[in-house]
């Protein structure tokens, strides 16, 4: 089925549920392909919380086919679907603040991933205002593994690469390609392949995974040892307002109740896929791993050691107040969660050390989320 769920139905779920008859259809929209791995995790994630008895209680439709990236904000917040996955870069003035944290500094996946969502969901109260103004609740946010240059022909090594090259980024990494005379190229995440492929693009900023995801492995031909640091302008589950004050409490507790696991499982299979994507890359798609030179590792370090200025400049810029406040809050929780990372143990971790940072995901933070 294939149609949104309206209100009525959403108001029906539970009792549906309670009756033991199927309860009524959502649809979740992801711009990814239908078998990328966030649609895989996903679908664990809504078969694990549905009501018991339930089936196919939410339809995830993947590859933008009924919004893309660009508009899976304002779909949401229409009802065009009822929730979805949106990468906040892509609506900064819907959302300054919201997108002004996904904007922050990361390098570690499971810290920057827990680190943005204590900030959005308990320490920032204008996160909570735009949510409402919006009509639109966050539930997750996520961090991706840590980003790389990847190119179609000749590798970024030093900072003068990147002078005159066309490149796929977003967010405040646009900003470093700008930085270093490159060229910032606005298409969609599906539309990377294509792009490249043509030469709309020279060459993209990503994660290791999205070789394999959208199969960049097939048109790049280089990639840059060098960390830019996580993507976490990436909320994995926005779900519309008056749909989610329409569920009964009970659903809720159960869709809250399995969000520190959906942050473990995301973190988990992100770094996994992207460590097999690389090795496959290199070993059977002939993709070349180029090492940077001093001056190129320096030049991004500078960049970094710089990116909160930047971030707050633009901030101010879209008129968020006091967003100084929120940055020290995130920062404070990067040293909380860096330390929680530090208990559990040493990367890469084993099944039952995932198992730990969920439950901890989950007693640090959705322990403390209001249902209302």
């Amino acid at each position: 089925m294939n149609t949104k769920m309206t209100l009525a139905a959403a108001l029906a779920v539970a009792a549906a549920a309670a009756s033991g008859a199927q309860a009524a259809e959502l649809v979740y929209s992801s711009h990814s392909p239908d078998d990328h791995r966030d649609n895989q995790v996903m679908r664990a994630y809504f078969d694990a919380v549905a009501p018991e008895g339930a089936a196919d209680t939410v339809q995830i439709i993947g590859g933008g086919a009924v919004a893309s990236g660009g508009n899976a904000l304002s779909a949401v917040k229409s009802r065009a679907v009822d929730s979805a996955v949106v990468i906040y870069a892509y609506a900064p003035s819907e959302i300054p603040v919201i997108s002004m944290i996904g904007d922050f500094p990361g390098n570690n996946t499971p810290v920057a991933a827990a680190a943005t969502t204590e900030t959005m969901l308990i320490d920032c109260p204008q996160c909570r205002e735009e949510m409402d103004r919006v009509g639109v609740e966050v539930l997750i946010n996520v961090a991706t593994e840590p980003y790389n240059f990847m190119c179609r022909s000749d590798a970024v090594a030093t900072p003068a690469d990147l002078q005159g090259k066309k490149v796929r980024a977003t967010g405040v990494l646009s900003q470093l390609v700008a930085q270093m005379g490159g060229t910032t190229v606005n298409i969609a995440y599906n539309e990377i392949y294509e792009g490249m492929q043509r030469g709309q693009i020279d060459c993209t900023i990503l994660g290791a995974s999205n070789l394999k995801g959208v199969q960049v492995w097939d048109v790049a031909k280089t990639l840059t040892d060098l960390s830019l640091g996580t993507f976490n302008s990436y909320g994995l589950l926005l779900v519309n307002q008056d749909l989610w004050k329409g569920m009964s409490a009970d659903d809720r507790q159960r869709w809250i109740g399995g969000l520190g696991k959906l942050m473990s499982d995301h973190a988990r299979v992100n770094l996994e896929v992207a460590d097999e994507a690389l090795e496959t890359g290199v070993n059977e798609k002939g993709l070349k791993v180029v090492e940077p030179t001093a001056e190129l590792a320096s030049a991004v370090k500078d960049f970094q050691e710089k990116q909160i200025d930047l971030v707050l400049a633009t901030a101010r810029e879209r008129g968020v107040e006091n967003p100084e406040g929120i940055v020290a809050r995130y920062q404070q929780n990067v040293v909380k969660w860096q330390a929680i990372a530090e208990e559990i143990g040493e990367q890469p971790w084993t099944q039952a050390q995932w198992d730990a940072f969920g439950a901890r995901v989950q007693s640090e933070i959705y322990a403390r989320v209001a249902l209302d």
